[in-house]
């Protein structure tokens, strides 16, 4: 991603743009269209090469990912997190071949409700043509077949390609993403603002992509703190609660309010009995309920007092605090257990300002800067 934003500064105009969205729009568009090259057009980011290796990596892993499932449910190795139920579910599985049951999971993925995305007729013809390419190769079906042996992979060939086709096209995450986030002023705005993208890949010439969120400092809302990539620590310092106990917290509460239902009141205050969708009704009531109480409680706990203190910090104080929230994370990887410690070392730290562009605070290089007077610190 680094290559590519150099390619970007290098290639595109350093006229400034009116808004963040039109900075992300156009970054979005040169990583899809590639670099001009003098008058010939664009000389793509990815080859059509390199972007159906990507598309037989996923498919190989997709279908690994499926016969791993089909383990699962034959051997019944999650009957201990899903008790009876999960147990019966178990035996019912058993009763399956392995041919019927990996046919079965693939009915259920294909049954997924997907929406699609607004794309041109053509787009859709050349994603169909790609993949025929891609599953005609004997190479390719060698692959699945190893993967799968002693089971063949050529009754299921069809599906896949029908399932990964549709996961394409549709306005749903497809697995591995990049995350891009566009941080800072357009030329007609005194605030800055961001947008978080989360980008799938590029699929035969176009991108797949989709906005996650966006934020903007305005009069009426002066401060923003907003976590990325790794933020479970982040969140928890801000909420004062960890989001996976928060979860666990919400998924027992559910739990508990499905084991009360139908031993309240057979009958409703207008003296008509209590229907099933009376009971229903009252289970979501009571759940949103608890969140909304949960997340007002936590927000005026713990958020809202650092959101109040960063509006009087000064910029190095708030370099700092993003720093320190950084490191925070990389201490509690180191001393987990279970936990990959996958945050540490010197931490890049920039302050974007209206008046002063992008300044580094702290900025790691891979070099001694004073072994390569040549370099241009700028880029």
């Amino acid at each position: 991603m680094e290559t590519i934003v150099k390619e970007y500064r290098r290639h595109c105009s350093e006229e400034g743009l009116d808004t963040i969205e039109d900075c992300g729009n156009r970054f979005l568009r040169f990583i899809e269209e590639g670099y001009p090259a003098d008058g010939k057009g664009h000389v793509p980011i990815i080859s059509v090469e390199s972007m159906e290796s990507d598309v037989r990596r996923r498919l190989l892993s997709m279908w690994s990912e499926i016969l791993d499932e089909a383990g699962e449910r034959l051997y019944n190795k999650t009957s201990n997190e899903f008790g009876k139920e999960g147990r019966d579910k178990g035996h019912a599985w058993l009763l399956l071949s392995p041919d019927e049951l990996i046919a079965h999971i693939l009915f259920e993925r294909k049954s997924e409700e997907r929406t699609p995305r607004v794309l041109p007729e053509s787009y859709v013809l050349d994603v169909g043509r790609g993949l025929d390419r891609i599953f005609e190769a004997e190479s390719f079906k060698e692959a699945m077949n190893e993967i799968s042996f002693p089971v063949s992979a050529e009754p299921y060939l069809e599906d896949i390609k029908t399932m990964f086709r549709s996961m394409v096209l549709s306005e749903e995450p497809l697995g591995d993403a990049t995350g891009i986030v566009i941080p800072g002023f357009g030329l007609n705005r005194m605030f800055p603002a961001f947008i978080e993208y989360r980008v799938d890949g590029c699929f035969w010439g176009k991108l797949k992509c989709s906005e996650v969120s966006r934020g903007e400092i305005t009069n009426d809302n002066s401060a923003i703190i907003k976590t990325f990539a790794q933020k479970d620590v982040a969140e928890t310092f801000l909420w004062g609660i960890d989001p996976n106990l928060r979860e666990r917290i919400i998924h027992e509460f559910r739990r508990f309010v499905e084991n009360r239902s139908g031993k309240e009141s057979t009958q409703r205050a207008d003296g008509l009995p209590v229907t099933s969708d009376d009971v229903e009704n009252t289970k979501k009531q009571t759940t949103d309920s608890f969140i909304e109480w949960l997340d007002h409680a936590t927000y005026w706990a713990f958020v809202d007092p650092v959101i109040q203190s960063v509006n009087f910090l000064s910029k190095k104080e708030l370099s700092q605090m993003a720093e320190s929230l950084i490191n925070l994370t990389s201490l509690r990887r180191r001393v987990s257990l279970n936990a990959v410690e996958s945050v540490g070392g010197p931490v890049d730290v920039a302050i974007i300002s209206k008046g002063d562009g992008l300044i580094w605070i702290n900025r790691k290089h891979y070099f001694d800067i004073a072994l390569n007077p040549h370099y241009d610190g700028t880029r």
